[in-house]
Order: C-alpha cells, then structure tokens, then sequence
C-alpha cells in the first residue's frame, strides 16, 4: 500500500481558434465500429442541419465535424468544450503549452473517434481537463486540499504544480508536485471549534515537495505514487462510479477531484473489479496501457 493510503489510515474557442488549432481530421474512406457510427451521423447530416456553435457547419470538412453539425449533443459538447478552452486560455501561465496539448487532444483523441459514444466520452473528458484548469492556473497553483480528517489528526495536500505527461483515448495523465502537512487535534479542542478545521493553521509545517501522478479518466481514474518500500509505484482507483471514495482513499481522491475535475461533481464509468484495485507499475506512464 502506498505512503499515502497508509497515512489516510491512520476529472476551441470560435471558428478562428478551433480551425487554427485543429489537424489530422479523419478522411470519409475509414470504415467504422459499431454503435452510432459517423458515417450514420454523416447520412444524417446531408439530410439535416443542426449546427455547432464553435464552427461554421457549412465549412465542416472532416467526418468528424460533420458529426458533430449532425448531433444537438454533440454540437453543444463541441460549444462548451470551445468555451472552456478560451476561458482557460485566459487563466494559464502557459499559453503555448495549453495550445499544444489542444492540438494533440484534437488529432490523438477527438479525430480518432469512430462513433458518437466514442466522441461524447472525448468532448466530456476534455471539458473536465479545461474546466480543472490543469496547466497550473492560479486557481490550482497552491492550492491547499483537505486530504483527510480522522480520529485525532487532519492532513493536507499543498499542490505546487501541475505538468501534463501524455494523453490517449482513455484519458490524460498529470504530474502534481505536493506537499503535505498534518496536525493532530485533542477531543476538546474538536468540540471547542464546532469540528475539524477546513484548513491547516499558519504556522504549519509543510512536507519537502514530491511527485505524484493522477490519471484523470471517466473509465480508470487513478491515484499513482511512488512505494519505497516495493520499490514500484502504486496505483490506486480511489473511489466507485458514484464518486464517493474509501476512508482509506479519501485523501487521494480528494486531489482527484481538484486537479482533474476542478472540484465539481463528474460521472464514472468503471468496470466491475477495478473500484479500489491497486496495480503495481515501473512507472506512471504504463497507466495509459492498462486502460486499454
């Protein structure tokens, strides 16, 4: 079991800047897999025009796209992710950092879609990614989460920052740099402040920094941190489908849930067994292996 588990115990902006950022688009000679696929979607789309609001349809060129101008969801997906990614665009420090993972998001996840499943899940994730701001916003740059409060002890994580490692289908994978501090508190100091407190006092004592990694995912979100003991990194699925985490994974879930869903409520789609499991690595970017 990971350090952190054991001390626990004791998820384009405008025509301009989506064409600008957009590449590698599917070309209409692909076959497609089952479900709802494309080339259904394009049938419709001769036939009817609904129109997403991030792009002129009438200019639509790849299947993708024509998909998306065929679908009400899909076009409002394509519309909140544009408007996610221009206000994170704003907020980031690394605007060309942003613009390249935004490519890669398009060319790598979104126009790899075969099927309208396929793209639902991709515009979900990425709107997760932009609203979590995962590029190091000041909303996120140390910023101080609650891991856990328990028994006669709170911790906490401070997030020093962010650094995305790679993405696929499946979902992207982030580096956090933390720190930890936690403070033990006597049964009447408990009841004489009305509970546990929200943050740690000033005078804190803050760990030195460390790397964990987190794999932001609707299908195998993961907690990953280096066990000294294994000499392996463990990695963990800290909470079910209904987002709700274990005592023992609280703290890790918690940090989840700001970087990779900006601390809002999201949807899982988790498989039978993989709730809790824990997988041993030789480093975090195997993850984007197993959730093939």
């Amino acid at each position: 079991m990971s350090e952190s588990v054991k001390h626990q115990r004791r998820r384009c902006s405008g025509a301009r800047h989506h064409r600008a950022i957009e590449s590698g688009a599917p070309g209409v000679g692909l076959t497609f897999r089952s479900g709802a696929s494309l080339l259904g979607m394009l049938i419709l789309a001769l036939s009817a025009t609904t129109g997403a609001a991030s792009f002129d349809c009438a200019k639509a060129s790849s299947l993708v796209e024509r998909a998306v101008c065929a679908d009400p969801e899909l076009s409002h997906l394509d519309d909140t992710m544009a408007k996610s990614y221009q206000r994170a665009m704003a907020d980031t420090p690394n605007a060309n950092a942003l613009r390249a993972q935004q490519r890669s998001w398009l060319k790598e996840v979104r126009n790899a879609c075969r099927d309208v499943a396929c793209l639902t899940t991709a515009y979900a994730e990425r709107i997760a990614a932009l609203r979590g701001n995962n590029q190091g916003s000041a909303d996120t740059h140390r910023q101080v989460v609650l891991g856990r409060c328990h028994m006669d002890t709170c911790w906490w994580w401070r997030i020093e920052g962010l650094e995305p490692v790679g993405t696929d289908r499946k979902g992207r994978l982030m580096k956090v740099a933390v720190r930890t501090t936690f403070e033990e508190y006597a049964e009447h100091q408990r009841e004489g402040s009305r509970g546990y407190p929200d943050m740690p006092a000033r005078h804190a004592k803050w760990s030195e920094t460390r790397a964990v990694f987190l794999f932001c995912s609707t299908k195998r979100p993961t907690f990953i941190e280096y066990d000294d003991t294994r000499k392996k990194f463990s990695a963990i699925v800290p909470f079910g489908n209904d987002g709700v985490p274990w005592g023992a994974t609280q703290g890790a879930a918690s940090l989840y849930d700001i970087v990779c869903n900006g601390n809002r409520p999201a949807a899982y789609d988790i498989a039978p067994g993989l709730e809790g499991e824990e997988v041993l690595l030789d480093r975090p970017a195997d993850i984007l292996r197993l959730a093939h």
